[in-house]
Parts: structure tokens; C-alpha cells; sequence
């Protein structure tokens, strides 16, 4: 697995992510679930190797920052298209688990 990179979003929230897979292959976001970090995905990734994929580390958990509050789906999808704007990636598929899911149901939203 690829070694994580850090960006800051719009907001000022530094996050840290990890790329694999296809670089000019479709963007495929994969969000983890509570606990966890992009590490996770690091069984499914090759299976997904023809995407560029791209897994984040969610606030609070793994190398992103972690601020003193707000950690509901409203604020981790706020993240997420943060960074999506700080990678300046404007579309991707993205994919969750647990918390991870909610989170990208909420973002679609």
C-alpha cells in the first residue's frame, strides 16, 4: 500500500490519505468506518485496481487532525467534499462502510 499523503481542506482540517490502483482510472473515494482508517481497504484495493482509488482517512482517525467536535455525518461529508475541492477532484464514485456509508449517503444528499 501506498504511503499516506496529507492535504487541508478549504475549512483549514488537515486530512491524510492514501492513492493505489489505476491513476487514470475512474476516482473511486472509499470511506472507512468508525474506528478505522484507509487502511482498511487495503485487502479490497487490489481487487479495485483498475480505479484510482483514493482512501481517506476521516477526522479524527488515522493521520487526519482531530478536532474537539462535531462528528456526525453532516460534518464528515463536509470533510469529504473539502477535500474533494483540496485534491481538486470534482466527481468520483464513492464507496463506505459503517460510519463510512452514511457518510457518503449524506454526501450524495
Amino acid at each position: 500500500m501506498a504511503a499516506r499523503q496529507s492535504v487541508t481542506t478549504p475549512d483549514g482540517l488537515a486530512m491524510t490519505y492514501v492513492e493505489a490502483g489505476n491513476p487514470d482510472g475512474p476516482p473511486l473515494l472509499l470511506l472507512h468506518g468508525y474506528t478505522d482508517n484507509s487502511r482498511s481497504w487495503s485487502l479490497l484495493a487490489p481487487l479495485l485496481a483498475d480505479h484510482r482509488l483514493i482512501m481517506l482517512d476521516l477526522r479524527g482517525h488515522g493521520g487526519s487532525q482531530a478536532p474537539a467536535c462535531c462528528y456526525g455525518p453532516d460534518s464528515l461529508a463536509h470533510d469529504v467534499d473539502g477535500f474533494m475541492q483540496a485534491i481538486n477532484l470534482p466527481r468520483a464514485d464513492v464507496m463506505g462502510h459503517s460510519m463510512g456509508s452514511v457518510t457518503a449517503m449524506t454526501l450524495a444528499a
